[in-house]
């Protein structure tokens, strides 16, 4: 890769080895190397201008002529460190994305230069905040250059960067991987003491997050600031944040005057510096608790008057606003005021809904602090919604029929208000009340949670005082549940569940049978249990109520069903389910969560089309509705958002794919529950995306992470495929050679078993790509088996093969129009166009809607036949 920013010339002005100044002796791919590292050397000193003429003149000489793999890529990586030290986090990347590729690409994996170009990839998406991809890389880097004593630098700035991703996304092994290098650190390393001594801050705040005792906090923070005091070049900013953060200590220990000069040393700085941003405001609210106790609530009040203006003034997050009102609210209701407290908990709210979802935890506790039978209420703005959500009252009942209603009406807002703070002993009836909570625990993701609310449940019915029974089905259902469609990480731990209720199958309900088989389509779906999930499906299909809904649970278990019914019975059989549930569900605004799911597995699973503006509205409106009435680490929000990435990349728009395929990722990774393989897919999709948009080695190098993150023989089936498709294309992509792609392939579909794993659609299309990569290099033999392997794997009849099929057989035609074969070419690609046009009248794909195809696909058509005219004899 070049940088027209300097010229060969330049060598000439430079302290430069002989053959930069005697032409046209080129260098050796060795001297290439040397004098990438002594520019890298100046780089270290201080001097970068002349480490930037150096590696660039190198890399334009390596860049234009006749190199190996070596001294085509190694300055590449030199030069990702120079921009790096510049500031230029973008063409960093873009460097250092290319060098990887490279090595990788030609087998020098292992080569230092590779490790070295990783680590400042990694380095330079942290610093470009796209942090899920840059733990996946730093990870890797890390690791890799551990026991390398030659690279024990860049192996330190790969371990600080590794400490602050695994931070700010709250990584379960985040403690551990910050005491490796506080334990490890070395002045040696390319890492300035103020930030290292911040990685120490983030191990006491993780301390303190995680139930610390206080005075040990409090012994720790004093070490942290006799430590930074002394650091010469420690910014101000940054040891009065740890002056605020003693003092924030000091205050939950109840010593208040001790707290306060430390608070006001950081809210005094931040005042003149008009400084903004969470930490301002933290600082303000804890002053002013500690003002309410050492000075009155008058105090406290007149400075979150004051600073409210001035947050204002500085525009402010209406979150932040939001939460100064509140504390003032707090105030005026505990000096008796209501009337105060409750204009300002109103005006709270509002700031509140101008940034944050109903569903958020500022939200829902302002809610709770609402009289809607206070004056004015009924004018606020928000009223409705507050009335409404709050009108949602569960009836606790031993099936949790009640608490699912609501879900699936409200979501978790409107169930977790009634379940937080509850002692199970004062509800009458604790096992009732559990099983509810622990149906909520199970559809919210948290299986932990669940199964402690399950076995306090059993325990509590075991003692005889309550509705519920101690055999209920209600138990199983609720685990299946809680490890099928709250979270998907573990569920082979519904398994014994099932198998449960199978055993008890003919003492069940019609209500519990239904919901038995709806969640064994699920688990064979889970499990890659094709088998399964073909036979639960159709059993679900044939019980009365998969017709007839008439429950919350039999909405819920159609509902699940139809998911994994969409694509894989035909439409005819399916339509007339959906309609039925859909008429259960009734219109807007009841059950919202339930029909925002229906239409998300409509939309993905069903739904012909995928590009139109009506497609894309209808998408973003089921994406709203999840992120309003389910968590934001829910695995299918990332769902819904994995499907607005997908939109946005068949309209063409690689940016807004690659936005939405960040949140998706950024809303999987949230939970500690998520699936290795299920984000390492996300990740190869979302290299499809920075492909589309022109990045074609930062795509190549996300593809790879993404499949070393995954152990190919546990992985799904279903995240498999893709991970090998997009590690495929990206080696064709970026390196133009479908040679090293078909090798790729290769290696991967001949394992035995594998292409057995994969789901249909996925094997078709890795089948093609093989196909199509073979095609290019020439051997027609070859290439025409790969092509009958992939047509002879689209075998089953409910799914529509037309479009994989004109795609095959035109580039087969292409195939057989390079290597001469006129007349069999001109078969294909007739043939081609024949089933691509039937697809397409089915499908409204005309040429006013998609003209290039169209044009391209005439184009061959053309070609090939004009071509076949001109080899008959007159």
């Amino acid at each position: 890769m070049r940088r027209a920013a300097a010229a060969i010339a330049l060598a000439a002005a430079l302290a430069a080895p002989d053959w930069a100044l005697a032409q046209p002796v080129l260098p050796d791919a060795a001297e290439v190397v040397a004098e990438t590292d002594a520019g890298l050397a100046l780089l270290r000193r201080g001097d970068a201008a002349a480490a930037f003429d150096r590696i660039n003149t190198v890399n334009e000489i390596a860049q234009t002529n006749p190199y190996g793999p070596l001294a085509t890529f190694y300055p590449n990586m030199g030069l990702a460190f120079y921009f790096l030290d510049r500031g230029e986090t973008a063409a960093a990347l873009q460097f250092a994305s290319t060098a990887v590729t490279g090595f990788n690409t030609h087998g020098m994996g292992d080569h230092p230069g590779r490790l070295m170009a990783s680590v400042a990839q990694g380095v330079a998406l942290e610093r470009m905040g796209r942090r899920e991809e840059a733990e996946l890389t730093l990870r890797g880097s890390a690791g890799e250059t551990r026991n390398r004593p030659e690279l024990s630098a860049v192996h330190g700035l790969a371990l600080y960067h590794l400490a602050r991703v695994a931070t700010l996304l709250d990584s379960n092994d985040q403690h551990e991987i910050r005491r490796d290098f506080l334990d490890r650190f070395s002045s040696d390393w390319p890492v300035p003491l103020p930030d290292a001594i911040h990685i120490q801050y983030y191990d006491l705040e993780h301390a303190e997050r995680s139930g610390g005792a206080i005075e040990d906090l409090i012994r720790r923070s004093e070490t942290l600031l006799q430590l930074a005091t002394p650091i010469e070049n420690l910014p101000r900013a940054q040891l009065l944040y740890y002056h605020g953060y003693h003092g924030m200590l000091l205050a939950r220990a109840n010593r208040f005057r001790d707290a306060r000069p430390f608070l006001t040393r950081q809210y005094r700085y931040m005042r003149e510096a008009r400084i903004t941003g969470s930490d301002v405001w933290r600082n303000l609210r804890q002053l002013a608790l500690v003002l309410y106790r050492t000075d009155g609530p008058e105090a406290a009040y007149g400075l979150l008057q004051g600073d409210l203006e001035y947050a204002r003034s500085l525009n402010a997050p209406p979150e932040e606003v939001a939460t100064l009102l509140r504390d003032m609210g707090h105030i005026a209701r505990n000096g008796g005021d209501n009337g105060t407290a409750q204009d300002h908990f109103l005006a709270a709210y509002a700031e509140a809904r101008r940034a944050l979802p109903v569903t958020d935890t500022l939200s829902r506790e302002l809610r709770l602090l609402i009289d809607p039978q206070a004056p004015g209420f009924d004018a606020f703005a928000f009223a409705e919604e507050v009335r409404s959500i709050g009108s949602g009252q569960i009836t606790f009942l031993p099936d949790a029929s009640g608490t699912l209603q609501v879900f699936l009406s409200q979501g978790f807002a409107g169930v977790r208000p009634q379940m937080a703070g509850v002692n199970p002993a004062t509800t009458g009836d604790p096992a009732t009340f559990l099983i509810n909570r622990a149906l909520y625990h199970a559809m919210v993701g948290l299986p932990d949670s669940m199964r402690a609310d399950l076995e306090a449940a059993h325990t509590a019915a075991s003692e005889g005082r309550s509705a519920l029974s101690p055999q209920a089905a209600i138990f199983d259902i609720i685990n299946a549940v809680g490890f099928l469609w709250g979270t998907d990480h573990a569920p082979e731990r519904a398994m014994a569940s099932l198998e449960a209720l199978y055993a008890r199958y003919a003492g069940l309900t019609e209500g519990e049978r239904l919901i038995f088989h709806a969640l064994g389509v699920y688990a064979g779906s889970h499990l890659n249990k094709s088998d399964l999930l073909k036979r639960e499906v159709l059993t679900w299909t044939r019980q009365p109520r998969a017709a007839a809904p008439e429950t919350p649970w039999d909405i819920f278990a159609n509902l699940l069903a139809l998911e994994m019914a969409f694509g894989n019975l035909p439409a005819a059989q399916t339509d007339p389910l959906h309609a039925a549930l859909q008429e259960a569900i009734g219109p807007p605004p009841g059950n919202r969560l339930a029909r925002a799911l229906t239409d998300m597995s409509w939309l993905m699973l069903a739904s012909l089309d995928s590009r139109s503006d009506e497609a894309l509205a209808a998408r973003a409106l089921v994406e709203q509705t999840l992120a309003e009435t389910l968590p934001d680490s829910h695995h299918l929000l990332s769902a819904a958002r994995f499907t607005m990435a997908n939109t946005y990349l068949s309209r063409g728009d690689g940016a807004q794919s690659a936005l939405w395929m960040r949140k998706a990722v950024t809303t999987l990774r949230a939970s500690k529950y998520h699936r290795p393989d299920r984000l390492a897919y996300l990740m190869a999709r979302h290299s499809r995306a920075l492909r589309a948009m022109g990045d074609l080695h930062g795509g190549a190098a996300l593809a790879a992470d993404a499949l070393a993150l995954i152990d190919p023989d546990t992985a799904s089936g279903t995240y498999l495929g893709e991970l090998l498709i997009a590690q495929g294309s990206a080696i064709w992509d970026s390196t133009n050679n479908p040679a090293k792609a078909a090798a790729f392939f290769d290696d991967w579909l001949n394992r035995p078993g594998l292409l057995d794993r994969l789901q249909p659609e996925t094997r078709v299309e890795l089948l093609i790509l093989d196909a199509g990569a073979r095609a290019r290099t020439g051997d027609v033999e070859t290439a025409l088996a790969a092509f009958a392997r992939a047509r002879d794997a689209m075998q089953l009849e409910h799914l529509d093969w037309r479009f994989n099929r004109a795609r095959l057989e035109l580039e087969q035609a292409r195939l057989r129009f390079r290597a001469g074969h006129w007349s069999e070419a001109f078969a294909d690609v007739t043939l081609a166009n024949d089933i691509y046009a039937d697809w397409a009248a089915d499908n409204a794909v005309t040429a006013v809607a998609d003209p290039e195809t169209w044009k391209s696909r005439a184009s061959w058509e053309a070609a090939i036949g004009w071509s076949l005219a001109q080899s008959l004899d007159p």
